[in-house]
């Protein structure tokens, strides 16, 4: 799976828009992890969390038993397997399970499937040095049905151990050991890939990632993401060089084994040698996020992110102007309440370029903290903090989704009431996200063009490749809509989609898009192929319900008299069967025969009235030869001909007549 535990850095949603500005996180209730026999009520350390499919997670952490006494071992990595509610995000645990006995330690959770995950922990026998071992764990529903048999992996002393899914068979995990080197102190960063065959788990040989360029490295931390089944990027603090530079780079799979590029530097100083983290989240296969806490600065030391592109020759570009544009700044430096340090930091990708990151920061007190955050180019901007944990002190931050409108934060509560750390999880909620297009299914008479049933196509031949929309007129729509002119074509209309509280509020200044299409024969709108359903881009918009407005060149605009909602991908609105449908009722449409309604004919300009300039417009045109761009606005029944007809049936019936969309 490619959620998983991810320690380090702070991070803060971004908001790019006033559609975005809306996706605010909505906390449910703090909950104590617990197994089917009640609150798991031990001390717990290191915890790992993953999803083992859509609706099941598993939870693993080191224990300390019963009693909050750090001796007193009775219990060492402990595994829990929960079901959860889509509806609700409630998870019902099944009964936890000591996977380990002796004191291990970074424990490590990496999904598979729905029956089968990983467990990896650093093995700590009581003499000689401590390696890796990663056990198969066979899952049915809630249960963790075995254990099997641990195997090693690694050669060396290590710690720091991560890890995450490539697929359904194969994982990686990342960790740091003391290949090559002398110090006892220094860990060089590795990666080894695991393989799952049945019942059967074997490693592949491992490689340390930065050993050729940093032979004498200490690195710290490692988060590792998947970018493809064949791919991933690891964060890290190099903890061998002069100041702890903050570092990624690329490894590429071949075979079993991986081959790494040479490692990009994030920053220069990442904050503290021993608690510098670098996370990341992976966007698609050529974007991530990543994230640091500036050491070269005092308290309070600001946390950043930067926009991470990856080129086609495999090299990785870093934006530079993130990192000291103060709206990335999601420590919130700007408020009273400054974090002064961050740590423990997740980070995870929602929907689209929008991710979360939960962390810890130290404002009165180590609190647990909730950005939303959303890349938009090379720019990063953040949302408010949300504080979803108030007391002292969070571990472990873990954010977890596999919906783009939902997701769980799991954290271990060192508050130390009742005298224990616990495992608490926080399921979240945001609103859906604001389309970027939208798809019409519009329905609309002319007056001019209704023959009793439907309307005329005379014009058809005459109407231009291109639409005649632009300008205030027409709200400044920026369209350049063309097309050849299909079959069946009455004339191009104009669609606009507004977005406000009220028919009456839905001013020119709450367009959120617009597009020209054709109006065919049966009074249906459709785009330049004259098959599709119109398809509007929405920009600035904050939902999801909106007002549909139609133009035409020579009849009154009309509105819908309610926000339509989309249903099934389409926002459907009929406005020839009944005057209810359309804002202002008869006042704004014409009644046609068969009990069906009409735009009003007879508005030359286009001003929004229907009077003495467009009756002058008609006599001053009266005979002449009808052209579609010069004086086509005065053949109001759209038959091709300036006559009679249009000022007496048209013009003079409904002259005092005006628009009744608002504009102003």
């Amino acid at each position: 799976m490619n959620c998983q535990i991810c320690f380090l850095l702070l991070f803060t949603f971004l908001f790019t828009s006033a559609a975005f500005a809306q996706r605010v996180p909505t906390l449910g209730t703090t909950v104590n992890l617990g197994d089917a026999s009640g609150v798991v009520d031990d001390e717990a350390y290191y915890l790992s969390v993953d999803y083992l499919d859509a609706t099941h997670v598993i939870a693993a952490f080191k224990r300390k038993g019963s009693n909050s006494s750090s001796s007193a071992v009775v219990a060492d990595i402990y595994a829990v397997v929960g079901q959860i509610n889509t509806s609700t995000g409630a998870i019902t645990w099944g009964t936890g399970m000591d996977i380990v006995t002796v004191d291990n330690t970074y424990p490590q959770i990496i999904g598979l499937s729905a029956t089968q995950a990983i467990i990896a922990y650093e093995y700590s026998p009581a003499s000689g040095s401590d390696f890796g071992r990663a056990s198969i764990l066979t899952i049915s529903g809630t249960t963790i049905q075995s254990v099997g048999s641990p195997v090693q992996f690694g050669d060396f002393e290590m710690t720091n151990i991560t890890g995450v899914a490539l697929d359904d068979s194969k994982f990686v995990i990342v960790y740091a050991d003391k290949r090559g080197e002398s110090s006892s102190s220094n860990y060089d960063g590795t990666a080894v890939v695991g393989v799952v065959s049945g019942s059967t788990l074997s490693f592949q040989t491992s490689g340390a990632y930065n050993e050729s360029t940093f032979s004498t490295t200490s690195i710290g931390y490692p988060t590792v993401k998947k970018v493809s089944s064949t791919r991933i990027l690891i964060g890290y603090e190099d903890g061998g060089t002069s100041g702890d530079p903050g570092e990624v780079v690329l490894g590429d799979l071949s075979g079993n084994s991986f081959s790494f590029e040479t490692p990009v530097e994030v920053h220069p100083a990442v904050f503290g040698s021993t608690s510098g983290r670098v996370p990341v989240g992976v966007i698609d296969n050529s974007t991530f996020v990543v994230g640091y806490t500036d050491e070269t600065v005092s308290n309070p030391k600001k946390a950043y992110v930067k926009v991470g592109t990856i080129n086609t020759d495999k090299s990785i570009t870093l934006s530079s102007a993130v990192e000291y544009e103060a709206a990335t700044d999601f420590t919130g430096t700007s408020n009273a309440s400054a974090i002064k340090e961050v740590y423990d930091a997740s980070i995870q990708v929602l929907n689209g370029n929008e991710f979360g990151v939960v962390y810890t920061g130290n404002v009165s007190g180590d609190k647990g903290y909730l950005r939303i955050g959303e890349r938009s180019g090379n720019s990063v901007n953040f949302g408010d903090r949300v504080t979803y944990h108030s007391a002292f002190h969070t571990d472990d931050n873990v954010i977890l989704s596999n919906s783009s409108n939902a997701f769980h934060i799991f954290f271990i509560d060192e508050t130390n009431s009742p005298s224990r750390d616990r495992v608490k999880y926080i399921y979240a909620t945001v609103p859906a996200a604001a389309p970027s297009a939208a798809t019409v299914e519009a329905k609309v008479f002319l007056e001019g063009a209704f023959n009793g049933t439907d309307l005329n196509t005379t014009l058809n031949a005459s109407i231009p490749s291109a639409q005649p929309y632009t300008g205030s007129t027409y709200n400044n729509h920026a369209g350049s809509e063309s097309a050849a002119i299909p079959a069946n074509a009455v004339d191009w209309v104009l669609v606009e989609l507004r977005e406000a509280g009220s028919a009456a509020a839905a001013l020119n200044s709450t367009k959120v898009g617009s597009a020209a299409g054709f109006l065919m024969n049966d009074g249906s709108i459709k785009a330049t192929d004259g098959i599709s359903n119109l398809t509007i881009s929405l920009s600035g918009n904050t939902g999801s319900d909106f007002f549909v407005v139609i133009y035409h060149r020579n009849h009154l605009p009309i509105m819908s008299a309610a926000a339509i909602s989309e249903s099934g991908g389409t926002y459907t609105i009929d406005l020839t069967s009944s005057s209810a449908s359309t804002y202002q009722t008869t006042s704004a449409l014409a009644a046609l025969s068969g009990g069906k309604f009409g735009m009003p004919a007879g508005d030359t300009d286009g001003d929004g009235d229907v009077d003495a300039t467009d009756l002058s417009t008609w006599r001053t045109n009266n005979g002449v030869t009808f052209s579609y761009g010069s004086n086509g606005a005065a053949d109001f029944n759209l038959d091709g001909v300036i006559n009679a007809v249009d000022r007496n049936d048209f013009q003079q019936k409904n002259t005092s007549k005006t628009r009744q969309v608002p504009s102003n």
